[in-house]
């Protein structure tokens, strides 16, 4: 499978929406498939401009008692995967768009999350899965539905048919048409910055010796170790290919 997917590549080309910065979480959850535990698989993918930038299968912490519970434990999940991301990119200046939009296929766990109700069926839901409602009251996000042939976290939860997980997958992979080529950049980029640690860094180890600093010495050699190491290992994978 590796060798024959080897020219594939997953494609980070975010595209802005009218001018501005925006990020979608998708989430989904199959219920109680653990036929031993009976504990549900969530997963979810969160999209910055278009461009994949995490994603995540997971067993659920609880045994949860309807699909509806188990969609609404996959939001939360989601919606704190989004929060991090979201101090993250704002931490380096970019301005997004608000509010955050989350999209789940179930849409008893899309009123759960906007409506502080409860019933026979969820007032035994943990109360550390009802953060999200905060956010959305504060205007930070925004729960849609989206149909399940379109959901994309689908194909973390469960298995799915060849053409689905085609579908998923393959809009965020494209074919390097010079597998070659792209390696040999990177290689070439790589021996870049070996000689830019070798500048900087030489000077800062001499200083160090003579001023007898032994941990500055250290750090130093670690930093330039680090950027050979690279540079070997792209050159493995280019000679191999």
């Amino acid at each position: 499978f590796v060798i024959q997917t080897k020219g594939y590549a997953l494609i980070l080309c975010p595209m802005k929406l009218q001018g501005s910065f925006y990020m979608v979480g998708i989430s989904d959850s199959e219920y109680a498939g653990d036929r031993e535990t009976r504990i549900s698989v969530y997963g979810y993918i969160i999209y910055f401009c278009g461009a994949p930038i995490a994603w995540k299968s997971k067993s659920s912490k609880c045994v949860t008692l309807s699909s509806t519970e188990a969609e609404y434990v996959a939001v939360s999940e989601v919606a704190k995967e989004v929060i991090f991301a979201k101090q993250v990119i704002e931490s380096m200046g970019v301005k997004l768009q608000y509010p955050i939009i989350i999209k789940c296929d179930n849409v008893g766990a899309i009123y759960l999350s906007n409506n502080h109700t409860t019933s026979q069926r969820t007032k035994h839901i943990d109360v550390r899965y009802h953060f999200v409602r905060e956010y959305i009251e504060d205007g930070v996000l925004k729960v849609l539905f989206i149909p399940t042939e379109d959901n994309d976290a689908d194909i973390y939860t469960k298995n799915t048919t060849e053409e689905l997980q085609i579908k998923h997958t393959m809009k965020n992979i494209g074919e390097v048409k010079d597998y070659k080529w792209t390696i040999g950049r990177m290689l070439e980029k790589s021996f870049q910055t070996v000689i830019q640690s070798f500048k900087r860094v030489i000077p800062n180890i001499e200083k160090s010796l003579y001023l007898g600093k032994g941990h500055y010495w250290w750090n130093n050699f670690n930093i330039l170790s680090t950027g050979i190491k690279e540079y070997k290992y792209v050159l493995k994978i280019y000679m191999s290919s």
